[in-house]
């Protein structure tokens, strides 16, 4: 079950960094 938690975490935290990071450039133009 462990094994299952630490992806799940890790794809999230990809996912938020990725997202933010294409609104910060788009946002600062």
């Amino acid at each position: 079950m462990p094994k299952e938690r630490l992806p799940n975490n890790f794809l999230w935290g990809g996912a938020a960094s990725a997202n933010q990071c294409e609104g910060a450039y788009n946002e600062d133009g």
